[in-house]
């Protein structure tokens, strides 16, 4: 299932991440992420991506998950490992992908949203 909110911008090399929500209430559980393959022909990706949280100066990762996917893949992350402060947190998704056929990297950011505490 492919998400759509405040997702990267697609680029050449057609890979998008997207969250399930424009923001989060205090009582949701898990932040759901999509990442997608968009190109033509089959290629797989092996990936990092991270939970960044704006700390008022710098985004800092709170969290990695890690896997390959060739065009698809769905993944969560679970608010309370996030160490979030109380009230309203500026949070992104930001993704590095390798493409295995070539060992090209690229990186791709959501844009930020609120997740409430």
């Amino acid at each position: 299932m492919a998400y759509g909110f405040n997702c990267s911008e697609k680029d050449s090399n057609v890979i998008q991440i997207c969250v399930d929500a424009a923001s989060y209430s205090a009582n949701a559980k898990t932040i759901d992420v999509s990442m997608n393959y968009y190109g033509g022909s089959i290629a797989t990706h092996t990936y990092t991506v991270t939970a960044e949280v704006w700390n008022g100066s710098a985004w800092v990762a709170k969290k990695l998950l890690t896997g390959s996917f060739s065009h698809n893949v769905n993944r969560s992350f679970t608010i309370s490992t996030l160490g979030l402060k109380s009230g309203s947190n500026s949070v992104r998704i930001k993704g590095y992908f390798t493409r295995t056929s070539s060992s090209t990297t690229t990186d791709y950011k959501t844009s930020a949203f609120i997740v409430k505490r």
